[in-house]
């Protein structure tokens, strides 16, 4: 992805192998967060001056079955592996400070990023986590992946981005980059549908 000595891109030609993603995630393990705002995701209503905010919500169903299904796809990573985004390592555990690199294939190029996960949720009625960017990252910001509960056993998915553009790349078409955003907000969403569906 990138010569000795250089710092990775995030914007590369080839799409990276399994090793290299997973060789990423390690070194950029000990990196800063690029934002301040650490839970913004999670809280509703909050997106800070000049950020923007991208939501997707799917019915998953009712019942205990439904709600165990849920909560093992965001173990297992379904809503990303449902919007096509390579995740590594291959299963992250879903604990606070674990650091991912993801790949996304474009026609004629990738897009590879770092997050940490910085929040994670487990009640009994509500479950999921958050992860915030690295400096390898085309955005600055937060997304979260959460399931719910309602009294009357309906489950639900909720995921939410709330984030800007730093990378050249992103900055310069800012149109682009926030569908960008709310497309892979919606293929979260129906990955999930999709996972506990079958």
């Amino acid at each position: 992805m990138s010569g000795a000595g250089r710092r990775p891109r995030t914007l590369v030609l080839r799409a990276p192998t399994e090793r290299a993603l997973v060789d990423l995630s390690e070194r950029e393990a000990g990196r800063p967060l690029t934002y301040d705002e650490v839970g913004v995701s999670l809280e509703d209503g909050v997106v800070p001056p000049g950020w923007n905010e991208s939501v997707a919500v799917a019915a998953l169903g009712a019942g205990d079955d439904v709600w165990e299904r849920a909560r093992r796809g965001l173990d297992t990573w379904a809503a990303h592996r449902g919007a096509r985004i390579r995740v590594a390592p291959p299963s992250p555990v879903l604990e606070e400070g674990t650091v991912v690199a993801l790949a996304v294939h474009l026609r004629v190029a990738a897009i590879v990023a770092t997050c940490r996960i910085v929040r994670v949720v487990d009640e009994p009625d509500r479950y999921g986590f958050a992860y915030g960017t690295l400096p390898l990252h085309p955005e600055q910001g937060e997304e979260s992946f959460l399931v719910q509960r309602a009294a009357n056993g309906a489950v639900t998915f909720r995921a939410r981005s709330v984030a800007r553009p730093v990378q050249p790349f992103a900055r310069l078409a800012p149109p682009v980059a926030r569908l960008m955003i709310a497309g892979y907000t919606r293929l979260y969403a129906r990955g999930m549908r999709e996972y506990v569906r079958r």
